[in-house]
Parts: structure tokens; sequence; C-alpha cells
């Protein structure tokens, strides 16, 4: 076997253990996002000085490895260089109380959501011809490829600067030649570009908590919350010895997508509570809840439902 065959497979055994590490990491950024409602924050590196330890507010940076539970080993990549990380958020997220929490900021507990997405995309191709494979990723994991360019060493000094426009975007270094796009990564294994990116959207992750059961899905939490508020309207109206007490019972909690949940105005026959669905019109009244349609998810409390609640307790019906 000649030189240039033994460096070829190298440098695919490289990038088998690259790959590898990679989907190891996403399983633990996974675990770790349903134990705590976020994902870590980036380590900043110094040359030096490479801890594994988040550095909060940071969104960019290294893995944070000893974060999550994880060997100094697997944050790095098949080359000898350090993965880096990028944990989507926005500039200036709103997450400060019910119905004021649509801000998206994946390392902070208090703007999780089931339904939220990334603000992150990943591209195939080149800058000139991209093809986006998903504008909605919550975190990036990169291998600058076996160049290293762009990257950081184990020691945690930074290497030299992309030449290319893509690994640039990867290694979030502006050049003169290229005019960088925010929160854009190009997936790279390719000629001018040998970073390997990794990535996790939303919905994968949400899913796959699910699947284990340490999670709701969007659907399955609003599928609970609503059910609590129908129970609650019932129980309002039957604790009750008139009938002339308002029903309707706001969860107190925001719904996946970070908005209040709505009470349309109810009448003496029918109350109703619904969710958007993040991007829904929600029912002018009560009346029309019947009629939501999706993303919209309503709940009612009919007349009906409510006198067998109180015929149930003895307590005359309305």
């Amino acid at each position: 076997m000649g030189l240039g065959a033994l460096n070829a497979q190298m440098l695919l055994g490289n990038a088998s253990i690259t790959k590898k590490r990679q989907e190891i990491i996403k399983d633990a950024l996974i675990a770790y996002l349903g134990a705590n409602k976020r994902l870590p924050c980036a380590e900043v590196p110094a040359i030096g000085s490479i801890t594994g330890q988040e550095a909060c507010p940071n969104t960019v940076g290294t893995l944070p490895f000893v974060t999550l539970g994880l060997s100094r080993e697997l944050a790095t990549d098949g080359n000898g260089n350090l993965f880096s990380y990028r944990v989507s958020s926005q500039a200036a997220p709103v997450c400060a109380a019910v119905g004021a929490s649509p801000g998206i900021d994946w390392k902070t507990t208090l703007c999780f959501g089931e339904g939220k997405q990334g603000t992150i995309t990943v591209n195939d191709g080149t800058v000139a011809s991209p093809t986006v494979l998903s504008s909605q990723v919550i975190a990036v994991v990169v291998s600058h490829g076996a160049n290293g360019l762009g990257g950081f060493a184990p020691q945690g000094s930074r290497n030299a600067n992309p030449v290319t426009c893509e690994e640039a975007h990867n290694a979030i270094i502006a050049l003169g030649s290229c005019a960088l796009t925010a929160d854009t990564f190009y997936k790279g294994e390719r000629e001018g570009n040998d970073d390997v990116v990794s990535f996790i959207t939303a919905t994968e992750a949400i899913n796959a908590l699910a699947r284990q059961g340490t999670l709701k899905s969007a659907a399955g939490r609003v599928a609970d919350d609503l059910a609590t508020a129908r129970n609650q309207m019932l129980g309002a109206k039957a604790s009750v010895p008139l009938c002339t007490t308002p029903i309707a019972q706001i969860p107190s909690n925001p719904d996946p997508w970070g908005n209040a949940y709505v009470v349309p105005p109810e009448s003496s026959s029918l109350a109703c509570v619904c969710s958007s669905g993040g991007t829904g019109a929600v029912p002018p009244s009560a009346a029309a809840c019947p009629l939501a349609t999706s993303p919209t998810v309503c709940v009612t409390a009919s007349a009906a439902s409510v006198n067998a609640t109180r015929l149930s307790l003895g307590l005359p019906a309305c």
C-alpha cells in the first residue's frame, strides 16, 4: 500500500472517530436537556485552561464536556482538536413571565418550551449555492476537519484561520473576502470544507425525550394542560350553589410556545380555554371554540357537562 493510500485510510479512520464521538455528544446533550430543560452554555477556551465546564451565558466556544459528564477524549475529534460548540439563543430573548415568554434561549430553563424551535441554520453545499438542511437547529457540534483551521488545539490555543468562506462560518471567524451570515453553518465533508458538522433540531430532541418518557411532546403537554383546565372549570361551577360564576380557568404556566393560554368570552352554555399552537388564531368566543383549526387547540366545558358534574355532587342542575 502506497503512502497516499495510507494517508487516505488514516483520514477515513479519523473521520469515523469524529462521527462516533459526535453521536455520543448528541445523546449527552439531549439527556442534559431532558434533565435540566436547557442545554449547557459553551466553555470559553483559554490557553492552558480547558476545564470542560460551561461558562454561562456564553453560546459559542468549545464543548463543556465535564458539565455533560463526558471525558476529555470524547471532547476531541479524530484529528486531536477540540470540538467547537454553539447553542441557540436570540440576542435578547424575553422569557420573564407567563404570557411573555416566547423568547428563544436554549441555555436558559426559563425559556424552555416543547414547541419552540432553534435559531441556527445548517446548510449543505457552499455559500454561493447552499442547500438548507435545517433552519431550526438548537445546538451545533463542529469538528474543524483534518486541516483544523479555525478550531482549538487540545491546550486551548486557536489554530490558524480558515481559508474558505464555509469553514469561516463554522469557526465564526470573519474573513476579508467573506461576509458571515449569523447563526449559519455548513455541513462540510467536501472539497473546500473538510469540517464535520453535527447538529440537533428541537423536534429531534423533544421527540427523543418524549419516546423515553422524560418530557411530553408539545401536543402532549397542551393536552395535559387543557385537560387540567377543563377539570378546574367543571370544579369551579360545581363548587358554588349559584350558576352565575364564570368558570374559565387559565393555566398558570405558558403553553409550549411560551404564550399564555387564552380564554375566549364565555356564554351561559359554554366556556373554553385555548392554546394558539404558536401561530394559530384564537376563537373570538367560546361558541367558536369547537370550530378551531390546527394549530389552535381548545377545550370546552358545556352546560351539559357542568350539570353532570353538579348532579354527581348532589347540587341542582343549572
